[in-house]
Order: C-alpha cells, then structure tokens, then sequence
C-alpha cells in the first residue's frame, strides 16, 4: 500500500540523488586532500555551523573523531583554541551567516586553513575560504521540501560519505 508521505521521501531521495550529482569531484577531492593533511600532520579540525546545519555538521565532527582525526566543535565547552595549520569545516547554505564569518575570520587570522561547505560559491565565506565545496541546491521544479532542507539533507549525505572515503584513504 502506498503512502503520501512514502511517495514524498522517495522523491526527496530522487531529488537529492540529482543535487549531489552536481557536487564537483574536483572540490571534493581537494576538501579530502585538506583532510588527510590534517590526519597525516596531526593536526585538529574545527567544525562549525549554525541552525539546523550544525546539527549535521556536529554529526560530521563525530564520524571524523571516530575514524581517528582530532575534531571540535566550535562553541563546545572542551574546544581549544584553534592553531596554525589546524582546518576550520564551516557549513553555510547562504555563505553568509554571521556567526560563522565571524568564527572563520577569527581562524583565518590565527593561519587555519578554512574549507567551507555551501550551495553559495561565490559568497562572502567562500572568498575567505581556501577550499569551497558547493552543493548545489535549489534547481528543483517541484517543491518536495524546502531549499534550507535540501541543503541540509545533502550536506549529510556528502559528509558521511565523505567520512566513509577518508576511512578508507
């Protein structure tokens, strides 16, 4: 028997199957070079966030640590200050959320590399950031969810599956 929420989230699958075919091999294996650098120099990684992104990308801050890299949150009780040649993981949909141009301005500063996640390449945060990876959202014809939705669903698919990779490297 079907259902019109069964129909709904097949559809969303569909749709994001479509989205993250449009992701760029060339910036995603630039973001798990950034990564394996990190592992290789010991180095930490910082990942922040805001909103309902930051729940996804607090679940990419733990399938890092459980594959073996050092990784924070930012604004975690336990997080140390960044460093030289630490990575700072920033998720923006719109490249431009405050709190995080604030936290990435900050790293940069300190001399950390920064990688920013965003379906915006060409926003404020991508300018600052050294590597950008672009999903790129909002080209659907019919609404199954919203575009925040769409960014966030697909920045949790590409960041486990890039988890898994890096495992793997």
């Amino acid at each position: 028997m079907e259902h019109p929420i069964i129909d709904r989230a097949l559809a969303t699958a569909d749709s994001l199957k479509e989205i993250l075919s449009g992701v760029s091999a060339q910036e995603l294996e630039s973001v798990l070079q950034e990564l394996v650098r990190v592992r290789r120099e010991s180095r930490r990684v910082y990942i922040t966030a805001a909103g309902r992104a930051n729940l996804v990308m607090r679940t990419f801050a733990m399938r890092l640590m459980q594959i073996g890299l050092t990784s924070y949150v930012v604004s975690d009780t336990n997080t140390p200050a960044i460093q030289a040649g630490d990575l700072l993981i920033a998720g923006s949909g719109s490249g431009i959320t405050e709190t995080v141009a604030v936290i990435a301005r900050q790293a940069k500063e300190t001399g950390a590399r920064i990688i920013l996640i965003s379906k915006s390449a060409g926003s404020p945060l991508a300018r600052l950031a050294d590597t950008v990876l672009q999903i790129p959202t909002g080209r659907r014809t019919r609404k199954l969810q919203t575009r925040g939705s769409e960014f966030e669903h697909s920045l949790f698919v590409l960041c486990d599956s890039i988890g898994v990779e890096l495992r793997n490297h």
